[in-house]
Protein backbone atom coordinates (compact mmCIF):
# COMPACT_ATOMS: atom_id res chain seq x y z
CA UNK A 1 0.00 0.00 0.00
CA UNK A 2 1.16 3.30 -0.75
CA UNK A 3 0.28 7.15 -1.02
CA UNK A 4 1.55 9.48 -3.35
CA UNK A 5 1.11 13.74 -2.79
CA UNK A 6 2.66 16.34 -5.34
CA UNK A 7 3.52 19.94 -3.50
CA UNK A 8 4.15 23.48 -4.16
CA UNK A 9 5.73 26.43 -2.80
CA UNK A 10 8.64 25.88 -1.18
CA UNK A 11 9.04 26.57 2.27
CA UNK A 12 5.72 26.85 3.54
CA UNK A 13 4.43 23.23 2.32
CA UNK A 14 7.38 21.51 4.56
CA UNK A 15 5.27 21.60 7.07
CA UNK A 16 2.11 20.09 5.04
CA UNK A 17 4.40 17.25 3.39
CA UNK A 18 4.97 16.00 7.51
CA UNK A 19 1.22 16.27 8.34
CA UNK A 20 0.93 14.05 5.18
CA UNK A 21 3.67 11.61 6.52
CA UNK A 22 2.37 11.61 10.20
CA UNK A 23 -0.96 10.92 8.92
CA UNK A 24 -0.30 7.51 8.07
CA UNK A 25 1.55 6.65 10.86
CA UNK A 26 1.03 5.54 14.57
CA UNK A 27 1.34 9.00 16.52
CA UNK A 28 3.94 9.10 19.38
CA UNK A 29 5.85 5.97 18.00
CA UNK A 30 9.65 6.05 17.18
CA UNK A 31 9.04 5.75 13.50
CA UNK A 32 6.29 8.36 13.75
CA UNK A 33 9.32 10.98 14.61
CA UNK A 34 11.69 9.39 12.85
CA UNK A 35 10.24 9.29 9.22
CA UNK A 36 8.24 13.41 10.15
CA UNK A 37 12.52 14.39 10.98
CA UNK A 38 13.98 12.68 7.90
CA UNK A 39 10.86 13.99 5.27
CA UNK A 40 11.51 17.22 6.68
CA UNK A 41 14.95 16.95 6.15
CA UNK A 42 14.52 15.18 2.60
CA UNK A 43 12.26 18.63 1.49
CA UNK A 44 14.25 21.37 3.32
CA UNK A 45 18.07 20.55 1.76
CA UNK A 46 17.30 21.34 -1.87
CA UNK A 47 14.92 24.09 -0.80
CA UNK A 48 17.74 25.95 0.88
CA UNK A 49 20.85 24.12 -1.75
CA UNK A 50 19.87 23.84 -5.00
CA UNK A 51 20.01 26.37 -7.39
CA UNK A 52 17.03 24.82 -9.73
CA UNK A 53 14.92 25.29 -6.55
CA UNK A 54 14.85 29.22 -6.29
CA UNK A 55 12.87 28.83 -9.45
CA UNK A 56 11.14 25.95 -9.54
CA UNK A 57 10.20 24.35 -5.91
CA UNK A 58 8.25 21.38 -6.25
CA UNK A 59 8.35 18.25 -4.51
CA UNK A 60 6.69 14.98 -4.13
CA UNK A 61 6.54 12.72 -1.41
CA UNK A 62 5.88 9.13 -2.08
CA UNK A 63 4.97 6.84 1.24
CA UNK A 64 5.02 2.90 0.75
CA UNK A 65 4.65 0.13 3.47
CA UNK A 66 6.01 -3.08 3.08
CA UNK A 67 6.00 -6.24 5.51
CA UNK A 68 8.11 -4.25 8.54
CA UNK A 69 9.37 -1.34 6.39
CA UNK A 70 8.46 2.07 5.67
CA UNK A 71 10.12 3.36 2.35
CA UNK A 72 9.55 7.29 1.83
CA UNK A 73 10.60 9.26 -1.53
CA UNK A 74 11.08 12.88 -2.04
CA UNK A 75 11.09 13.65 -5.79
CA UNK A 76 11.98 17.54 -5.83
CA UNK A 77 13.03 19.49 -9.32
CA UNK A 78 16.31 20.57 -8.11
CA UNK A 79 19.64 19.33 -8.89
CA UNK A 80 20.31 16.02 -9.68
CA UNK A 81 23.58 16.25 -7.68
CA UNK A 82 23.68 13.04 -5.43
CA UNK A 83 24.10 13.72 -1.79
CA UNK A 84 27.83 12.50 -0.77
CA UNK A 85 26.94 9.57 1.82
CA UNK A 86 30.64 9.50 2.61
CA UNK A 87 31.71 13.23 2.67
CA UNK A 88 32.97 14.73 5.41
CA UNK A 89 30.37 16.55 7.98
CA UNK A 90 29.87 19.98 9.41
CA UNK A 91 31.39 20.97 12.31
CA UNK A 92 28.16 23.33 12.95
CA UNK A 93 24.46 22.60 14.00
CA UNK A 94 23.40 23.24 10.14
CA UNK A 95 24.24 20.16 7.78
CA UNK A 96 23.69 17.95 9.77
CA UNK A 97 20.66 16.37 7.86
CA UNK A 98 23.07 13.08 6.47
CA UNK A 99 24.16 12.53 10.02
CA UNK A 100 20.08 11.93 10.70
CA UNK A 101 20.04 9.99 7.31
CA UNK A 102 22.22 7.64 8.94
CA UNK A 103 21.43 7.60 12.59
CA UNK A 104 17.84 7.32 12.16
CA UNK A 105 17.01 4.84 8.86
CA UNK A 106 18.18 1.68 8.31
CA UNK A 107 18.90 2.47 4.72
CA UNK A 108 18.66 5.82 2.82
CA UNK A 109 20.56 6.70 -0.66
CA UNK A 110 19.77 10.31 -3.37
CA UNK A 111 20.34 9.67 -7.06
CA UNK A 112 19.34 11.86 -10.01
CA UNK A 113 16.17 10.39 -11.76
CA UNK A 114 16.58 9.30 -15.39
CA UNK A 115 14.43 10.93 -17.95
CA UNK A 116 13.33 13.61 -15.72
CA UNK A 117 14.70 16.99 -13.90
CA UNK A 118 15.47 16.53 -10.19
CA UNK A 119 16.43 13.63 -8.32
CA UNK A 120 15.14 11.42 -5.53
CA UNK A 121 16.23 11.20 -1.66
CA UNK A 122 14.23 8.16 -0.30
CA UNK A 123 14.68 6.66 3.33
CA UNK A 124 13.43 3.34 5.06
CA UNK A 125 12.27 3.02 8.30
CA UNK A 126 11.67 -0.35 10.39
CA UNK A 127 7.88 -0.33 10.56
Amino acid sequence: MGFTRQFSGGFEDVADARRFVAATLLRDSELYEAARLLVDEAITNPLLHSEACETVRTFQVTIAFRPDLLHVEVHDSGSPQPLDRDGARPASVAGRSLELFDALALDWDSSAEPGRPGHVVWFELEA
